[in-house]
Parts: C-alpha cells; structure tokens; sequence
C-alpha cells in the first residue's frame, strides 16, 4: 500500500507490465474506500431525506445490495484501467507518466457521477 500523497504519482515510463499492474493495485484499497465513503453519503442522505423511519433490517439490506451491486462492479472496472493502460503502452507506444494518474482521476470522477445518476434514478422511481 502507499502513502495517500501518493495516490496520484506519476510512475516510471519505462515500467514493465508487473510495474503498471502494481501501480494500479497498490491505489485499489483508496479507490474502494473513496467510494464506500461516496455511497455511506448518498445512503445517509436518502435516510435523512425519508420520512419514516428506516430499520436497521432495512440498512443491512441496502448495504449488501451496495457490495454486490455496485461494490463489485466498480472494481471489475477498476481492474479495466490497468488494462487499458498496458494496451495503451503496447500498442501505441505511449511511455506517457501522467496517463495513469489521469484515468485514476478520470475513473474516480466517474465512478462517483454513475452511482450519483444511479442514486437519483432510484429515488425519482421509489417516488412513482
């Protein structure tokens, strides 16, 4: 694991495949609790938003839904960052530093706008 100043550090350009999978991995435990944090807000934000009370059944309930709904899936796409990035290296021959902090920013930022979207699509259909 690294230092959380180190989150958006450029790597070596020459790195191997096991560097850049490296990279990656060693930033996955910040991005999954970057977006635990994201979804523990939106949740307590529909808590606070409802206007009866929601039973501790109910929240165990919307967090295992979480984890294996969304949790799961933004790690499979977490995964498909250093994927592309190794296709990016092979393929177009781009030794590029700042290409792996940029897609980490990039797929941070859209991972929380997608759960936004998803956040907001569920609350506007529990209201029809």
């Amino acid at each position: 694991m690294i230092a959380l100043t180190q989150m958006f550090a450029r790597p070596d350009p020459a790195a191997t495949p096991r560097e850049v999978i490296g990279w990656w991995e060693r930033r996955r435990l910040y991005y999954n609790l970057i977006i635990i944090a994201w979804a523990a807000i939106l949740i307590c934000v529909l808590i606070a938003a409802g206007k009866e009370r929601i039973s501790w059944s109910a929240i165990a309930s919307i967090l295992v839904v979480y984890l294996l709904l969304f949790q799961l899936p933004a790690n499979i796409f977490y995964t498909g960052g250093w994927i592309v990035d190794l296709i990016v290296k092979r393929f177009f021959k781009w030794p590029s530093p700042w290409f792996e902090p940029w897609a980490l920013g990039m797929g941070i930022a859209l991972s929380l706008l997608f759960y936004l979207v998803l956040f907001v699509a569920a609350i506007r259909s529990s209201k029809e």
